[in-house]
């Protein structure tokens, strides 16, 4: 079909095929029943939806997937929307990639499937209970802990010091900061309501640190708290917590 003179109606019709799965037969009728003006023979119109849906795919590989190698922008683009709102909807997902992409006209039906395959790319395998599943991550999840054990400068600062320490994985720092969150929760030890760490049921716990700090009574508080973790590797316990209760012990039975 020649569209000169036509562009809204050209427009209409790539809109339809863009929105719709349901073939082309489906979208010739949806499109006459909008363009009732004119009369398109249905058989000349199934032809044309046809050829304009195969003009709209973006280059594609063997197995059914869009071709990204002369697409890094577009892909860029699509990895950052994923990772700043993970639970979007590959719906959602692909509506925004259309928004900022009008250059190309994007098969909406194919973008959602890619969407929703780069989303499990680079997203990390969650629990039902919305936490990160660390199975066959062991590593990469010591080295979270040791970061939040060192670490006091907040959520945010833990997971970007370590997605610069992890780059093999595009973990969305939404959900790494949501998990440090819970993570320092659970490092915490037992809390008294003045903020102090509760050694009633960590009497062993406490004996170690007052002999630690008895028998050098000039170290400093950090190299008490190393000492202790050294000898208590049981719990994951928080440094920064540590170190204070340290200070505060020491200021207890020191002249």
């Amino acid at each position: 079909i020649d569209w000169t003179g036509l562009e809204r109606a050209h427009r209409d019709l790539v809109t339809i095929i863009q929105s719709d799965s349901d073939g082309n037969a489906a979208v010739a009728q949806q499109f006459l029943a909008t363009h009732p003006a004119i009369e398109w023979p249905e058989t000349i119109l199934v032809r044309e939806v046809r050829q304009m849906r195969y003009e709209m795919l973006p280059p594609m590989t063997r197995d059914g997937r869009i071709d990204w190698s002369s697409l890094r922008d577009e892909r860029s683009f699509l990895v950052k929307a994923i990772q700043l709102d993970p639970s979007a909807s590959s719906e959602a997902l692909a509506r925004r990639f259309l928004e900022e992409f009008t250059a190309l006209n994007w098969l909406e039906i194919v973008l959602v499937e890619e969407a929703g395959r780069i989303a499990e790319d680079i997203l990390p395998r969650m629990r039902h209970d919305g936490r990160i599943d660390w199975t066959g991550l062991e590593r990469a999840h010591r080295d979270l802990v040791t970061i939040i054990q060192s670490d006091s400068d907040g959520n945010a600062a833990v997971a970007q010091q370590f997605l610069a320490t992890h780059p093999a994985i595009e973990w969305p720092e939404t959900i790494l900061v949501r998990e440090v969150r819970q993570m320092r929760y659970e490092m915490l030890p037992p809390m008294t309501r003045d903020g102090r760490i509760d050694w009633s049921s960590l009497r062993d716990e406490r004996s170690f640190l007052v002999k630690a700090i008895q028998l050098d009574p000039s170290a400093s508080s950090e190299a008490l708290a190393r000492r202790f973790l050294e000898e208590f590797t049981a719990l994951n316990w928080l440094e920064i917590v540590l170190v204070e209760e340290a200070g505060r012990i020491a200021e207890d039975i020191l002249p």
